[in-house]
């Protein structure tokens, strides 16, 4: 059944490493979270295998799947919600934000017992390692309404955001945070603008992605970081609850990835790759949404919440995922990759 609002085209080759070999990977699939009508097959590239949408929505037809796509970000349910406190003290140890005190430490080997709020925190901060790289500013590609802005903000980054939403975008400006609304391309930045670009599951919903890439490595500073994470098409909840997973989204979910073919994504652009690795983290929301699809055909995702019984089903397969990725890498629900330009620039002082 073809959505008769949003016009499709076949994919003559893999929109990632432009090979024409693919099988289809699921057919007749439809959007269990924002009630997109059509049915939508997901094919796999046979060279690289990217998971790609073919036939795909036309650009120009794209935004008739976001009419009620919810961009502004908030807190998801999360039953250890308690620990939250010790993240400062854990971010600040781990990447350098603040000297080291008792407190700090304390804090930070307490969070560490916790594997998956360990994984929160680090997402929440993205990744982003001041032992490493000096603050500087900061692009947020697809900031929505700047939640995680604001905490990069309070750790001394300088913060700029991109999106297509204009009240998210309108959200950041209430905040103080310098937001514009748009595309990449449409900004025009000059070569060389930013110290970091940040892109948190944006990746999968932007068309020619190579030359995303491509320009993320022109606007950033000899030695700037892409940092980028997406979900993860080789994780072992996709093959657990097949086209019931949350992270499917179709039609606005043009592509999933793996480690593996983001890296050569970001290396096919000339960036070297400074780590690559999948994480559990959010894995107990997503079991639990998956659930509901799995048992209701659909998720209302932003006026909708899985109980606190299926949250804790999730997060014992949070744990559960944590264990398996000491022996099996590529299994978390989410792929990051921090990706250096090459260059030279100073790093924060110690």
């Amino acid at each position: 059944m073809e959505n008769p609002l949003i016009r499709v085209a076949e994919l003559p080759d893999c929109p990632l490493c432009h090979h024409g070999g693919k099988e289809v990977h699921i057919a007749g699939m439809r959007d269990t979270l924002y009630h997109v009508p059509g049915e939508w097959t997901m094919a796999r590239c046979l060279h690289c295998g990217l998971l790609y949408l073919s036939p795909a929505p036309l650009p120009e037809d794209i935004g008739k799947a976001y009419e009620e796509y919810y961009t502004h970000a908030e807190e998801k349910a999360n039953i250890l919600a308690f620990l939250r406190p010790l993240e400062q003290g854990y971010v600040d140890v781990k990447y350098g934000y603040a000297r080291k005190s008792w407190k700090r430490c304390l804090q930070f080997l307490a969070l560490s017992c916790f594997p998956t709020e360990k994984a929160e925190a680090d997402t929440r901060y993205f990744y982003l390692d001041t032992h490493k790289v000096a603050k500087g500013k900061l692009l947020d590609v697809g900031c929505g309404s700047g939640e995680m802005m604001k905490r990069l903000r309070g750790k001394g980054w300088d913060v700029e955001g991109l999106d297509f939403d204009a009240d998210a975008i309108e959200q950041c400006r209430k905040a103080g945070i310098e937001a514009k609304a748009g595309d990449l391309f449409s900004q025009e930045y000059p070569s060389g603008t930013f110290d970091v670009v940040t892109m948190n599951h944006v990746i999968e919903h932007l068309y020619g992605v190579d030359e995303v890439v491509k320009e993320c490595f022109r606007i950033l500073k000899p030695g700037g970081w892409l940092v980028m994470a997406t979900p993860n098409s080789q994780s072992r909840q996709l093959k657990r609850f097949g086209r019931n997973w949350f992270y499917w989204h179709s039609p606005a979910h043009l592509q999933v990835f793996n480690r593996e073919n983001l890296s050569f994504l970001c290396t096919e652009s000339g960036f070297q790759i400074n780590k690559s690795f999948t994480t559990c983290r959010n894995e107990h929301w997503v079991h639990a949404c998956s659930c509901l699809i799995e048992k209701n055909g659909h998720f209302s995702f932003g006026a909708e919440k899985p109980g606190k019984k299926l949250l804790l089903k999730g997060k014992m397969q949070q744990l559960w995922t944590w264990f398996l990725l000491h022996f099996k890498k590529d299994i978390g629900t989410e792929v990051v990759v921090i990706a250096r330009k090459p260059g030279n620039r100073g790093k924060l002082p110690r």
